[in-house]
């Protein structure tokens, strides 16, 4: 579908998966520019809505004040940005959560666990993505372990995977190579109460089943008055797919997955080249 074909009254919501889409991987905040166009739409009247893989604690305020409201987690929670106030959410249950940890404890390879947005493996691993995406954020809280070879971190992991611990929204493992992260797809993929999505080849998101960014938008549009579907959704990555095949127009970066591309309505330039604000401008005149 060309852009001509972009109809605005269709799409009120407007959707934007963050990392690839409107900041490079593992940056704190937009560029100015992305900053300007997200500003300009949401003055026109559109709602602006994050829609990320992240959690709250890896998000700045500075990158929130950009949007109304917020879709975390892959869409297993929304929040009103303005109020702070958790609209809906979908958990993964504690039960689910303990035998998932628990055939991950046995199985070989490396990997490093994070829940609910915090990260430990090894002191490598910390620094490499914990202190990169969480850096002067102060958050240092709720790590809990990861896997090396010997099932220590996972074992401390899974003390601290309890009924009483905080809602647990998302759990990522990312893994060495490949083999070792399509073993632990296999291992988890036949639970009935877990998604189980892998990321690049060698990262599993696991959330509770039937929890997609598509569903928790649905839900935001139906609150605002909206039917399913009336939003423009901005993604480039495999999670993002659910979201833009139930959106009115859908937008993927160049610099996206090819999955991503084919079912797009409209390519938009890379995330190096503030594509999604050339995008936003491009489609909504603002």
């Amino acid at each position: 579908m060309p852009e001509t074909m972009f109809d605005r009254e269709k799409c009120p919501v407007a959707a934007f998966d963050l990392d690839g889409t409107l900041v490079r991987e593992f940056a704190l905040t937009p560029s100015d520019a992305v900053v300007k166009a997200l500003e300009a739409l949401k003055e026109s009247g559109v709602y602006v809505v994050l829609s990320s893989g992240r959690d709250l604690s890896q998000i700045s305020p500075g990158m929130l004040k950009c949007f109304s409201y917020a879709v975390l987690t892959n869409g297993s929670c929304v929040v009103d940005v303005s109020s702070g106030e958790l609209i809906w959410s979908r958990r993964i249950g504690w039960h689910s959560l303990y035998r998932a940890m628990k055939k991950l404890e046995k199985l070989g390879g490396y990997s490093f666990l994070m829940q609910n947005g915090l990260i430990r493996a090894t002191e490598e691993g910390e620094r490499l993505v914990a202190a990169t995406m969480l850096k002067n954020m102060g958050k240092d809280d709720n790590i809990i372990g990861g896997y090396s070879g010997d099932g220590t971190r996972y074992r401390k992991a899974l003390e601290a995977v309890n009924p009483f611990a905080k809602p647990t929204y998302k759990v990522q493992v990312f893994f060495r190579d490949r083999d070792s992260c399509s073993k632990a797809l296999e291992a988890l993929q036949g639970d009935r109460e877990l998604a189980v999505l892998t990321m690049f080849g060698t990262t599993l998101e696991i959330t509770a089943r039937g929890v997609t960014k598509a569903a928790a938008l649905d839900v935001l549009c139906e609150r605002l008055g909206f039917g399913p579907g009336a939003y423009a959704a901005f993604g480039d990555s495999r999670n993002d797919l659910e979201m833009l095949q139930g959106s009115a127009f859908a937008v993927a970066m160049e610099n996206g997955e090819q999955c991503v591309k084919d079912i797009a309505d409209y390519i938009a330039p890379p995330v190096s080249e503030d594509g999604a604000a050339k995008a936003v401008c491009r489609l909504y005149g603002v």
